[in-house]
């Protein structure tokens, strides 16, 4: 439900995929399964949390969808893990839901920003899982910038991103090489 699919649409490219699985989602921990909470019961249920875990966890998500992502640029999920949830399960928790929401495990370099308006969008849309994973998008929008007349330059450093216009209305218009 983010940007990248709306751009990959208008692009041409229809990735091709499904959600992840409905039945026997589990967590790891401490070398044991546990069963994924993947929504209200199964918050409840699980034991893969203590009590106090599950109503710090179920009160952040409760609230996630009216969270504005914009005053989060300057933060790393990390930092904003650590000042939004006291307890370590619970950061563990949500840190793996940013994780399968945003495809990065980083937190340290991962704007919060980010991670935020991307867990919106997978709670509300849930998220694709790529068949053939990712390299087929990559292979998918090559061939149609290839297509548009576009020259494909691999491993090249970028110098620059060339804007046109500025603020919030400037448009990419090129790459320095």
């Amino acid at each position: 439900a983010g940007a990248g699919l709306r751009v990959l649409g208008r692009l041409g490219v229809k990735p091709q995929g499904g959600v992840p699985g409905q039945t026997g989602r589990y967590a790891l921990h401490s070398g044991r399964l546990h069963t994924l909470p993947h929504g209200p019961v199964t918050l409840l249920t699980t034991d893969v949390l203590s009590l106090a875990a599950k109503l710090e966890v179920a009160k952040l998500l409760a609230g996630l969808a009216r969270i504005d992502t914009e005053p989060l640029g300057r933060l790393s999920t990390r930092e904003w893990l650590d000042t939004r949830l006291a307890r370590e399960d619970s950061r563990a928790l949500v840190a793996a839901l940013f994780r399968v929401a945003t495809y990065c495990a980083d937190h340290s370099a991962l704007s919060a920003q980010a991670a935020v308006a991307q867990l919106q969008y997978a709670i509300a849309a849930n998220v694709l899982y790529v068949d053939g994973g990712w390299s087929t998008l990559v292979d998918a929008v090559a061939l149609q910038a290839r297509e548009a007349g576009a020259r494909v330059e691999l491993s090249a450093r970028v110098e620059a991103v060339v804007l046109q216009g500025e603020g919030a209305g400037a448009r990419v218009e090129g790459v320095r090489l």
